[in-house]
């Protein structure tokens, strides 16, 4: 990829002989085919330097780099954007995980007094039903305000609460009113309390954590890629960016394969990263229609074969017809593994939200193993250890989540209560069996 951008500075090349038209077929796979037979395109967007800088990045998955590098615009947004997503499925992630700690902890017993305060906020920032179940049961004291406005049917974040809960929620605040995520990376590998408590006679540090803490940082990052593109609040925002107008900057390296299927799937999406797995585009590729009939792995191993025949035909059509520089462009930018990777990260999560882990699991499986040819997202690992949550699979969740400290050092507190669930469940804190859980 080095090689293209690096020429992407150079004084333009010599106009090209005038070739025949392309046929209107090959725009069939959206902004790869557009690439394969306009490399040019790609050029014109890479060669201001900030662009330039900004887009490698992005393509190597580099979020904080990519914010840094792109000035502002289309280029930012997205990025923006992709950090907020990416702290969804952290945020998802995170409340299972929760739920799974806290409900297994009061059946075993001994859960700690602020178990239940967790447990209530955890299930109300994720929109869960349990947090009215949880919140009748949270102690009296400084932070019982957010637990009767639970009771009540309103947020948290909506009442004042001197405890140490609450505080951090007057940051949550802070932090999407003001589009600063920084303001909660500031604290986020800090425990909202610590206290020490006694165990078998012995001493034990017992660190409770933030568990809105991605709930709150996805929404940040989504009022300012909002901010950034003018067009309303949240995450639907995308809209305004994948436009006619911003052409390639609005689509490139993503899950969606056209303008169309942004504005097509915008009107029907619940969810932001499911955002081009139901896209018309890949409809046409026999692939992203409705629901899986079960949660059994054969069912995504089947979409993988037919979507990888798709690509594969395209890949082939691209190579005999697309002009020697286009085709060139898709191999060394490994624009189809790209795609196939981002799409199958998309589905993954359509199958989660239909109750499906096993089925999401194939497909990240298959995403992660056979992506040769494009930089891994770290979304992958984030679904795939809410998939493995899901099914039972703790051992292999923690080890996903450890593979996205190095990139997002904010996710201590998550893994601190993975590690806190796997020794509950009998595991010590690399997955190994514990002896005394």
């Amino acid at each position: 990829m080095l090689l293209w951008l690096a020429a992407c500075g150079d004084p333009p090349p010599p106009e090209p002989a005038p070739v025949d038209p392309v046929p209107q077929e090959v725009t069939g796979l959206g902004w790869i085919t557009e690439l394969a037979w306009h490399p040019d395109r790609f050029q014109a967007l890479t060669a201001d330097e900030q662009q330039k800088a900004g887009w490698v990045a992005f393509h190597a998955h580099d979020l904080t780099g990519a914010w840094e590098a792109f000035p502002d615009g289309v280029g930012r947004a997205r990025t923006a954007w992709e950090m907020g997503v990416i702290h969804d499925d952290l945020a998802r992630l995170s409340a299972d995980v929760n739920e799974r700690l806290w409900t297994t902890w009061s059946a075993k017993g001994g859960m700690p007094p602020e178990g239940a305060l967790i447990a209530a906020l955890s299930a109300s920032c994720a929109r869960r039903e349990a947090a009215t179940s949880w919140a009748p049961k949270v102690a009296p004291g400084p932070d019982r305000a957010l637990a009767e406005a639970i009771i009540r049917g309103r947020r948290p974040e909506d009442v004042s609460s001197n405890g140490p809960f609450g505080r951090r929620i007057t940051l949550h605040r802070t932090a999407v009113n003001n589009r600063d995520p920084s303001v909660l990376t500031a604290v986020a590998t800090t425990p909202v309390l610590t206290r020490e408590d006694t165990v078998d006679k012995k001493p034990v540090e017992r660190s409770f954590w933030d568990p809105c803490l991605h709930r709150a940082l996805a929404d940040a990052w989504f009022e300012r890629s909002s901010a950034l593109v003018s067009r309303g609040p949240g995450w639907k925002s995308v809209g305004a960016m994948a436009t006619e107008d911003n052409g390639l900057a609005g689509t490139l390296f993503s899950a969606w394969l056209t303008d169309e299927d942004v504005q097509s799937e915008l009107a029907v999406l619940q969810r932001p990263g499911e955002l081009g797995a139901k896209s018309p585009t890949a409809r046409k590729l026999g692939v992203g229609g409705g629901a899986f009939p079960s949660d059994e792995a054969d069912h995504g191993r089947e979409e993988v074969s037919v979507l990888d025949a798709g690509l594969n035909a395209w890949d082939a059509r691209i190579t005999q017809e697309a002009p020697a520089e286009g085709s060139a462009l898709v191999r060394e930018l490994g624009l189809i593994e790209r795609f196939r990777q981002e799409w199958l990260i998309a589905r993954a999560r359509v199958a989660l939200a239909d109750d499906q882990p096993h089925v999401a699991e194939i497909l990240l499986e298959q995403a992660r193993d056979h992506g040769a040819g494009a930089a891994q997202d770290p979304a992958l690992e984030a679904v795939l250890a809410d998939a493995m949550i899901r099914t039972g699979r703790v051992r292999e969740a923690m080890q996903a989540v450890q593979g996205l400290e190095a990139a997002f050092p904010e996710i201590l507190g998550l893994r601190e209560t993975l590690a806190d669930l796997a020794v509950l469940e009998g595991l010590d804190r690399n997955g190994d069996s514990a002896h005394d859980p």
